[in-house]
């Protein structure tokens, strides 16, 4: 997805063979001290890392402002794996980090080269969020749309016909064949799903099932954002939840991706750090999930809503934000509960520390029976 981008960072690069990669890393990286400009003891505080603890399954006793740290390290965790996970950036990590940290530094100019990087924003797709939440929308126009658009119609009708919509032996070989199997809200969810599916990082030797995990969770941020949405008093901003649920973690997707791939052209041959990836989702993932929405010109609920999951916290007091955005606050709350499920099944938390991050985290009543639903405790 990346490869021209890729080769405008590293331009002397493109016309060497790859065994030379290391080579151009290190006479390039004295030129770029300059741009080097975290320390190792800063990453270390500014990350706040328990050196001795990657996975630690926390006590009961633990404060309140230690929950957060514990959440994300373990989080990362689980999206990594148990791959390289170091605490100090090595020189070829840092080399590249600071590379591709210049397209992402903020405030400057938008970071237009990842924008042209990404795959064209379906018509499908900007019809979708302009009606969406219209009672009186049309499925009818939808579909007509989707039917100029070859890749989407494909991509719909193999939706259509997955065990998951499927109501008879009979294939799914048509819009209109897809949309009585879907109904109306399933076709769409498979107009957004097979869209923004498009960004799920690819597989890497190092990192398998990062790009599956980070998927689910985008689609269990969504399906959480939706439900709880549907339960409460703005219920016809439910299909736009789950827009924004899938949409919000889409910066996550997309540096990694970046990532890989620049790894890959510079030096095959090395093992990435975790610490560099981790560095970048962590300072400008969210941002970037904002800032493609608005390069997009996605609807101003949409951008409000991402824009509050820059500033808000565990601690922010939830009356300061339900009358203003109650539908960032609903995706806030959607994503922590995805996080905590994530956690709770693969083992890294047990009963009484599941129940302590939800007290710290869910505050509203519809995303606390949206827990009852998608978190089961035996």
């Amino acid at each position: 997805m990346f490869a021209k981008l890729i080769k405008s960072l590293f331009p002397s690069l493109t016309t060497k063979k790859v065994e030379a990669n290391y080579h151009y890393f290190e006479a390039s990286r004295a030129d770029e001290v300059g741009l080097a400009k975290k320390t190792v003891d800063d990453i270390q505080k500014q990350l706040n890392t328990n050196a001795e603890n990657n996975t630690l399954i926390t006590s009961s006793v633990i404060k309140k402002a230690e929950i957060t740290d514990a959440q994300r390290e373990q989080f990362f965790s689980y999206l990594f794996g148990d791959v390289n996970q170091q605490k100090i950036l090595d020189p070829l990590s840092e080399f590249v980090s600071n590379k591709i940290e210049a397209l992402l530094v903020y405030p400057r100019e938008s970071p237009q080269p990842i924008f042209n990087a990404l795959p064209v924003l379906p018509l499908s797709i900007t019809l979708l969020m302009s009606e969406i939440n219209k009672p009186d929308f049309d499925v009818n126009i939808l579909i007509k749309t989707i039917s100029q658009e070859p890749s989407m119609a494909t991509e719909v009708i193999t939706l259509a016909n997955s065990a998951g919509f499927q109501r008879s032996s009979k294939p799914v070989t048509d819009l209109k064949s897809a949309f009585m199997a879907m109904g109306s809200k399933g076709l769409l969810q498979g107009v957004i799903y097979s869209y923004l599916k498009r960004f799920v990082p690819s597989p890497n030797v190092y990192y398998k099932q990062f790009g599956d995990k980070i998927w689910q969770h985008c689609l269990q941020c969504g399906a959480i954002a939706q439900a709880a949405v549907a339960d409460s008093d703005i219920k016809e901003q439910a299909n736009t939840a789950y827009f924004v649920g899938l949409v919000c973690n889409l910066g996550v997707m997309v540096i990694f991706q970046i990532m890989i791939e620049a790894f890959s052209h510079v030096s095959p041959d090395e093992q990435p750090n975790t610490l560099a990836f981790q560095l970048l989702v962590e300072r400008y993932g969210q941002r970037l999930s904002f800032e493609i929405a608005k390069y997009w010109q996605l609807p101003e609920p949409i951008l409000r809503a991402l824009a509050l999951q820059l500033k808000i916290k565990p601690e922010t007091p939830r009356e300061k934000v339900l009358p203003q955005n109650r539908l960032g606050f609903f995706i806030y709350e959607a994503n922590k509960l995805s996080e905590l499920q994530a956690l709770w099944h693969s083992k890294l938390i047990d009963e009484h520390e599941l129940e302590l991050r939800s007290d710290h985290y869910l505050k509203s009543q519809e995303i606390k029976r949206c827990y009852e639903q998608f978190i089961t405790v035996n």
